[in-house]
């Protein structure tokens, strides 16, 4: 049956790819402990990477019958940062997202400017994250105890997210009610030669 070999295929690609995942991950954890994971930063513009990782999630939260926004409050400055480092924490974030959130839900992403920095945020309507959780939420290897028999992974995902962001300088925090959502916020540098002086001359 054709049918049958396509799903077959489908679910051999999307193991594999899953245990590739897995496998780049604990990668990443053992060179960042080692100190040998590199970042390579340069200028970047934030707004063609957000709608990139917004066309990205979009089809997976679909299939799950959520809607994604994309919020933009206007002309955003350049940041220093790695493109491909800052697109896995997006990555990341946004499937948590994605994972955590019931149909009919809804997945933010955006960034607003801050002093010195650019503030990426990811907001799902999820189930929240209990206090005592947020807490633990970005060390190694931690999964709540209600999703350690139900969500597939190791673990390190956010852990691996806040060293990353860390290497670019920034933070990443949470914020998260039970029954109505969790937003994750990290920072970014900003390109200073990209801001205005006081005198308004870049």
């Amino acid at each position: 049956n054709p049918e049958q070999v396509a799903l077959l295929s489908q679910n051999i690609h999307r193991s594999a790819e899953h245990l590739q995942n897995r496998i780049n991950e604990m990668l990443d954890m053992a060179r960042i402990e080692m100190g040998t994971l590199r970042i390579n930063t340069e200028p970047l513009h934030p707004a063609p990477i957000l709608r990139e990782m917004a066309d990205y999630i979009r089809p997976i939260a679909e299939k799950r019958g959520q809607t994604v926004r994309l919020e933009e409050p206007g002309p955003l400055p350049d940041i220093v940062a790695d493109r491909d480092r800052l697109c896995q924490i997006l990555i990341n974030l946004l499937g948590n997202a994605s994972r955590y959130t019931p149909a009919d839900g809804r997945i933010t992403l955006g960034a607003e400017v801050v002093p010195h920095f650019l503030r990426f945020f990811v907001r799902d309507t999820g189930k929240g994250i209990e206090e005592k959780e947020q807490e633990r939420i970005f060390e190694a290897y931690y999964r709540p105890e209600r999703d350690r028999d139900r969500i597939s992974g190791l673990g390190l995902g956010l852990a691996l997210c806040k060293m990353l962001v860390e290497k670019h300088g920034g933070r990443i925090e949470v914020a998260s009610e039970i029954g109505r959502g969790t937003t994750f916020f990290f920072t970014m540098p900003l390109d200073e030669r990209d801001i205005p002086n006081d005198e308004g001359v870049v």
